[in-house]
């Protein structure tokens, strides 16, 4: 892109756009840069968000349409105006770090939690619990395959071990949720993926490997008749 050239030694975590044609990156320091219509130079904007908590903000996503919304370690926000300026969108969400955020085509907003997954309806302001439908489960950052499928997973709860917890999947955009191992117990949630084929890919270690390991799959969903 045009605005490549502007570019430092940061090291991105992540990029988003939107449908405005703009691209945004976060890096790992919680900076958020966006390059307008996705051909300007880069430009970091993030003081509108990180100004409205005293502490020090971690920026885990960035996901929208006309509307952005950011999951944060005090909430999720939400901008109107290509994040220019932002305000609070946690009504019913008990969790405070959000890491993912997910957009369906119908408009529905789908969130991993500290303690939940959350979905929210366009036009509606609360949040309702999907995930588990009792107690709490964490999860980490969400991924959507572009064809309605959702992931996430599970985070480690053992503080001896490297690997986190189990994949989970929703093919109805966030509604319900199961396990989607497949044979696998564990995995590295940092080296999870689902690309805009649909298929995933998974880095881990395990008993045997001197180096670590790589597996993909692909889920095929036939149209309906």
């Amino acid at each position: 892109m045009a605005g490549d050239l502007t570019w430092s030694g940061n090291t991105v975590k992540l990029f988003s756009d939107d449908s405005y044609g703009n691209i945004y990156a976060v890096d790992y320091k919680n900076e958020l840069y966006r390059s307008p219509g996705g051909t300007q130079a880069w430009v970091r904007f993030d003081s509108s968000i990180t100004n409205l908590a005293i502490n020090t903000m971690n920026l885990y996503d960035i996901r929208g349409d006309s509307t952005l919304f950011a999951a944060t370690s005090f909430g999720i926000f939400g901008s109107t105006d290509q994040g220019l300026t932002w305000s609070a969108a946690n009504a019913g969400l008990a969790a405070q770090n959000v890491y993912g955020v997910a957009r369906s085509n119908a408009g529905r907003i789908t969130v991993s939690t500290d303690l939940a997954i959350f979905t929210k309806e366009m036009g509606d302001p609360l949040w309702t619990k999907r995930y588990p439908l009792k107690g709490y489960l964490g999860q980490l950052g969400l991924f959507d395959d572009g064809i309605g499928n959702l992931y996430a997973v599970q985070p480690n709860t053992n503080p001896f071990s490297l690997t986190s917890g189990p994949i989970f999947t929703s093919t109805d955009n966030g509604l319900s949720w199961s396990y989607d191992t497949a044979g696998l117990a564990s995995t590295r949630g940092t080296l999870f993926s689902v690309d805009e084929t649909g298929t995933e890919h998974l880095g881990r270690e395990g008993a045997g490997y001197p180096t670590p390991r790589t597996f993909c799959r692909r889920i095929t969903v036939s149209a309906p008749a």
